[in-house]
């Protein structure tokens, strides 16, 4: 198990917290200067999109479905079937299936 930055570069941003400490007039109050300070290195890890890289012998696959009423019916079944065939290839590859419907009355799946 590893953690990997899709985007490191904003770790400089966090060169630049000590300046929260100074501007514009600095810090008033000790405990809103360090929770501000918080936040923004929060913000920061944020924007390096940390992700955690697994070796896991089982493959899980999720899979989402749009049966909403924006869409036609024949784009609703459309989605139901590829939905379905998805989930039987997953299933054959003795994978995890997870589906999330997005309205719709039945289970496309």
């Amino acid at each position: 198990m590893e953690i990997s930055f899709l985007q490191p570069a904003w770790g400089v941003a966090l060169l630049a917290l000590p300046v929260l400490w100074f501007l514009p007039t600095g810090p008033l109050n000790r405990l809103h200067a360090a929770l501000r300070t918080v936040v923004f290195a929060l913000a920061i890890l944020a924007l390096t999109q940390p992700v955690l890289m697994t070796n896991v012998a089982r493959q899980h696959v999720a899979i989402a479905v749009d049966q909403s009423a924006s869409l036609t019916p024949a784009a609703r079944q459309h989605a139901a079937a590829a939905a379905a065939e998805i989930a039987t290839q997953a299933q054959r590859a003795d994978a995890s299936v997870r589906v999330l419907q997005l309205g719709g009355a039945l289970p496309a799946v």
